[in-house]
């Protein structure tokens, strides 16, 4: 029995080690296409011919001339770059690898392509003592220069001071990710046809289009706006008060978001609970002896009016990065369904009759109303794609919520909240 049993055990332990190794292999085997398919591009570019004219200057303004003029993307510094100068020169249809054999010779600096990116750092084998080249409108290419091949690899890495080996290894998965996507997407296209379709290669500030999500917790502080809608002094012949209490407020919204601009929709849902009291005047002889001129007999009625909301926010904001820290201003309409007890109805309707001599007393109860709210946020990013929020919401109601013959209500308020907005597609479609 016990070596049925390390039979049993030593069968399932080939088979997970058989999966595993398999699933390595395709994972490694995948990673190796990828990083071809980024070369690939890179000696794309390079093999690229370019027409270049320069009237001499640093060498920080001619890689911007290049990238003006051909849509190539550099990454370097600009203070370490801006004593490098370059003379004047002029070539027509020079290859970009030639071009740049000849922009960088002696400057103390070299280059190395990454996917589509020229990255530039430092390298003290490239320097003489003087650092200003001869115009000359031929390009000799030396047997040196042939062999060269200004690719991105793990070899670069001992040449490399440690600031510019974090650099560019950053940029490098950057783009091999890039690459993974692109490549299985878009294996039809030879480079050729990448370079005409996609003038632009990836940038890594902010992405132009993304799609995010974002949860809110708030503290919502009511503002109650009565409207009389009667010439009766009704306020002070009921000795009205009311108060409304806080209550909490959640809400949630997805949507996109487009260079900065936010547009997004979801669900807000809240309660609203009012406590009102006022006098219950009844005409007639008092019950007690005369001791006030006052024909009337006062009680205090005291009424909860308590209504649902269930809102759908329509909402636009601006908001930028600053390394992690993150700031929006915006607004929007919101759409409110609303239920309530209706526990107010008919409560004035004696006063009103009795005060005017009419039976034309009315209670109405709105079911949807529309308000406008204004939003300004801030945030820290806590990883790539998560963000903690707060910030301050004010809402105004267009409309109001319950009118009768006296008076309307309309409900304002303003809500402190805390949450959090999380960024998905993050390196999206290029």
């Amino acid at each position: 029995m016990r070596f049925i049993f390390l039979e049993k055990v030593v069968n399932k332990l080939s088979t997970f080690l058989a999966i595993f190794f398999i699933s390595f292999a395709a994972v490694c085997q995948n990673h190796s296409e990828d990083t071809q398919y980024l070369n690939k591009l890179s000696e794309s570019t390079l093999e690229r011919s370019v027409n270049f004219s320069w009237n001499g200057g640093n060498l920080s303004d001619a890689l911007n001339k290049i990238n003006a003029e051909n849509s190539i993307k550099f990454s370097f510094s600009n203070s370490s770059i801006a004593d490098i100068m370059i003379s004047p020169c002029n070539y027509n249809d020079i290859k970009l690898f030639d071009l740049f054999s000849v922009i960088f010779k002696n400057t103390g600096f070299n280059y190395v392509l990454i996917g589509r990116i020229v990255a530039v750092y430092k390298d003290e084998s490239n320097s003489r003592e003087s650092s200003v080249l001869s115009d000359s409108t031929e390009v000799k290419i030396t047997e040196q220069n042939e062999k060269l091949k200004p690719i991105y690899s793990s070899s670069y890495s001992t040449m490399l001071s440690r600031k510019d080996r974090i650099i560019l290894n950053r940029i490098y998965r950057k783009e091999l990710r890039w690459s993974a996507r692109y490549h299985r997407q878009k294996k039809s296209i030879d480079s050729d046809t990448l370079n005409k379709r996609e003038k632009n290669p990836p940038s890594y500030k902010q992405e132009n289009l993304r799609y995010f999500v974002a949860i809110d917790l708030g503290l919502q502080k009511n503002y109650l706006k009565y409207k009389s809608n009667s010439q009766l002094n009704w306020k002070e012949d009921l000795d009205w008060n009311n108060r409304s209490e806080n209550n909490i407020l959640p809400t949630f919204l997805f949507g996109i978001s487009i260079k900065g601009f936010m547009f997004g929709t979801g669900l807000r849902i809240q309660k609203v609970t009012i406590q009102n009291s006022f006098r219950d005047l009844k005409k007639g002889p008092s019950k007690t002896p005369p001791s006030s001129p006052s024909p009337f007999e006062s009680t205090n009625v005291f009424v909860t009016e308590r209504y649902s909301f269930f809102s759908i926010p329509v909402s636009f904001m601006y908001s930028k990065f600053r390394k992690n820290l993150w700031g929006g201003i915006g607004g929007g309409v919101c759409f409110n369904f609303i239920s309530g007890n209706e526990s107010m109805k008919n409560k004035l309707k004696k006063y009103y009759n009795d005060s005017t001599g009419t039976k034309d007393y009315s209670d109405n109860f709105k079911n949807l109303t529309t308000s406008l709210f204004a939003d300004i946020s801030i945030g820290y990013k806590l990883k790539n794609n998560i963000v903690l929020t707060g910030g301050l919401t004010y809402m105004h109601s267009l409309n109001p919520i319950y009118e009768n013959s006296l008076f309307k209500l309309n409900i304002n308020s303003m809500v402190y909240r805390v949450g959090l907005y999380y960024r998905f597609n993050i390196y999206g479609k290029r």
